[in-house]
Formats: C-alpha cells, sequence, structure tokens
C-alpha cells in the first residue's frame, strides 16, 4: 500500500500524513494519533527510501556509549532501560535508532560514530558520557548531525551539542545525612573507573557530614565479580567492615548484597547498601535503595532537543539543563 492509498482510506491528504509522521509541520495531536492508528490497522509502512530523497535526512538517529568501556547496549540494564524510552518517543515522529556494536574499545566506538557522520548516515546522536578530549566531541557534532549527551558532569556549551546533565548531588546529600544519624561511619564506595566525579563528591559531602573519608574500590560490573570480592572485604573484623557500601551500579549493588547474605550480614540491621538507576533487568529481589531518575522524562527532553537542533543549526542549547536524581529509601538501607 501507498501513500496515495492509505491517503483516501483514512480522508486524509498525503501531504497531511507526511506531515504528521515527519513533524516539519503542525498537525492536531487528535490527527496524528488517528493516522498512527489507522497505520496500525491497515498495515501501512511509509517507504523509507522515498521519504529519504524528498527530505533529504535519514531519519536514523544512532546511540552511543561512552561512559564505560566494559558495555554495549544489550548487556547493561541502564542503556536498555534509555533504549527502551528513546525508541518509544522516535518512533512516535518516524524515527528509528541505530545500535553500534563496536569492539568495547572507546577507541573504535569513536572511529565508528566519525565514519557514520561524516558520510551522512545519521541525523543525529545520543550521547551516554562524551568521548574525550573534547576535540573528538566537536568532531562528530555538526549541523547535519547534532549530539544531545547525556552526563553526569555539567559541561560548556558547545555548537550543535546539548549537554543534559543527571544530577546526584541532592540524593547522595541525603544518604550521608541519614547514615551519619544512626552512625554509620565507615562508608564504602564501589566504582568503576577511577575518575569518576561522584567519588569527589562523595568525599565532600561526607566530609560536611563530619565522616571519616570514604574507602573507595573500582571493579568490574558483573554480580559474580563483585560477589567474589566483597567476600574478602566482609570477612574483615567487625571494626573494619564497612557499615555501608554505595554501589555505582546495579548490578555492582547486587553483588554486594549477594556477598553480605554469604558472610551471614543482616541487610541493612549489620549493613546498607545503596544501588545506582534502579534497572533491574533480570528482576533482582529485594528492591535495593538506590538513586534513581525519570528515564522517560530524560528520553522525552534528548530527543526534542535532538530535534531542535537539527531544525534550528544555530540554536544555542541552555546550559541549564539538569535533571535531579532522587534517592529511592528501600529495606537495604536503614
Amino acid at each position: 500500500m501507498d501513500i496515495k492509498t492509505f491517503s483516501s482510506h483514512i480522508g486524509l491528504s498525503p501531504t497531511t500524513i507526511s506531515q504528521a509522521l515527519n513533524g516539519k509541520r503542525p498537525v492536531k495531536a487528535s490527527t496524528r494519533q488517528m493516522i498512527l492508528q489507522k497505520m496500525a490497522e491497515l498495515g501501512y509502512t511509509p517507504n523509507v527510501n522515498a521519504r529519504r530523497l524528498v527530505s533529504k535526512e535519514t531519519h536514523l538517529m544512532a546511540f552511543y556509549s561512552f561512559s564505560s568501556a566494559t558495555s554495549l547496549p544489550l548487556e547493561d540494564p541502564y542503556q536498555l532501560v534509555l533504549l527502551r524510552y528513546l525508541g518509544m518517543e522516535m518512533r512516535r515522529y518516524g524515527y528509528d535508532l541505530l545500535l553500534d556494536f563496536s569492539p568495547a574499545e572507546i577507541d573504535s566506538r569513536y572511529e565508528s560514530l566519525l565514519g557514520r557522520v561524516q558520510s551522512n548516515a545519521i541525523d543525529g546522536t545520543f550521547l551516554i558520557g562524551s568521548p574525550r578530549p573534547v576535540e573528538r566531541l566537536k568532531m562528530v557534532a555538526t549541523a547535519n548531525c547534532p549530539c544531545v549527551v547525556l552526563d553526569n558532569q555539567k559541561r560548556t556549551p558547545m555548537e550543535h551539542v546539548a549537554f543534559i546533565t543527571v544530577s546526584s548531588e541532592q540524593a547522595y546529600r541525603k544518604i550521608f545525612t541519614q547514615l551519619a544519624a544512626v552512625g554509620r561511619r565507615r562508608i564504602l564506595y564501589l566504582g568503576r573507573e577511577q575518575d569518576d566525579h561522584i567519588i569527589s563528591l562523595c568525599q565532600r559531602i561526607a566530609l560536611e557530614n563530619k565522616l571519616p573519608p570514604l574507602e573507595f574500590i573500582y571493579t568490574e560490573e558483573s554480580v559474580a565479580d563483585v560477589r567474589n570480592l566483597f567476600r574478602t572485604i566482609f570477612s574483615r573484623e567487625a571494626d573494619a567492615r564497612p557499615q555501608a557500601v554505595l554501589a555505582r551500579t546495579d548490578p555492582q549493588g547486587q553483588g554486594a548484597y549477594l556477598a553480605a547474605l554469604d558472610a551471614g550480614l543482616n541487610v541493612p540491621a549489620d549493613i546498607s547498601i545503596v544501588s545506582h538507576s534502579n534497572c533491574r533487568a533480570d528482576g533482582f529481589t529485594p528492591v535495593l535503595a538506590n538513586i534513581n531518575y525519570d528515564h522517560s522524562t530524560a528520553c522525552r527532553m534528548a530527543f526534542s532537543t535532538l530535534l531542535t537542533l537539527r531544525k534550528h543549526p544555530d540554536f544555542m542549547p541552555s546550559d541549564d539543563m539538569v535533571i535531579h536524581e532522587r534517592f529511592s529509601h528501600c529495606e537495604t538501607f536503614l
């Protein structure tokens, strides 16, 4: 079925249908919803190649992560959640999402992205973290292929780039205040890379709460690796054992929780465990106390901003696009 046949079935012009699907002209939300519903009922699929020839756009956005060298999109619960919400939002506007499965090395991912930008294969990019040094980001952010970066550090505004900052400070302040109030002073932060800026944030908040310096450990993100590591940590004498573990990722939090059970510790009576992101792809129970944010809202913000950058190349995004993470006090905290 072509667009003319489809338009005759639903009583709208091909132009109105095209405008509703590509978002280039305002169309009533009710009209657009009706078109999408009729597309599903009648099995109509727009001719992608024809649309690309007319619009000079690929209607394809890429997703790359530079936040960790160890995770590919379908291996990381956090990235899977973002992909789900991004995909849902993009399909509403007729866009598809490209996933990259380059080797895990950060340099390989950058070369892959640069090649797609230079060959005009994509209309924009969603980045989790940003390539370093900053000159690399400038190379992959162009008027025809802008970038939206979801990061946990505030960045300097840049042409053709929008930064959405995911701030954990309010959540960590709440955690440290409550730990200090009940006398849990030995706190271990479990990270995944030594340049993680959350370390300095936690150290500063700990000092403000008159807590001793934190212990920091860096390890892989798999549940099994963390579980084995913490079996040794939890075998320490009681006065040397951590009273709280703050894990950077969900798998790390899960591994620490299982190791505590292995050591005969009661969570949270003996130790508090806090995870991050609350993305339990494997249905892990119990629900760990965690730091998280509204992924759906973040993805809607990211996609709408990317469309704005695409349509208005001279647009300079605000530097105050911040999403504040919240602390969910669950049964593994206090």
